[in-house]
C-alpha cells in the first residue's frame, strides 16, 4: 500500500506557523538557514522587508510570505 502524500509542502508552511506575526533576526536566520550576519547584510541592502523598532529589526510575517512567494502554501 503506497504512503499517503502530504497535504502541504513540508518545510514551507510548518516552520512559519511556529512564529508570531513579527519575526526577529534570529527567526529569519533560522527560517532561511543562514547566519544573523547575512540577515543584517540583506537588510542593509534593502533586500528583505523589515521594520525597525528602537534598535531592533522585525520582519512582518505577511510581508515575508509575500516576499518569498509562499502565498499558495500559507492559509493566513
Amino acid at each position: 500500500m503506497p504512503a499517503a502524500l502530504p497535504t502541504t509542502t513540508p518545510g514551507i508552511s510548518e516552520p512559519l506557523s511556529k512564529y508570531g506575526d513579527l519575526l526577529t533576526v534570529d527567526n529569519m536566520a533560522e527560517l532561511l538557514d543562514t547566519s544573523t550576519r547575512t540577515i543584517y547584510r540583506l537588510c542593509d541592502k534593502d533586500e528583505l522587508p523589515y521594520r525597525k523598532i528602537g534598535r531592533r529589526l522585525y520582519f512582518p510575517k505577511h510581508e515575508i510570505i509575500g516576499f518569498l512567494g509562499l502565498e499558495e502554501y500559507c492559509i493566513a
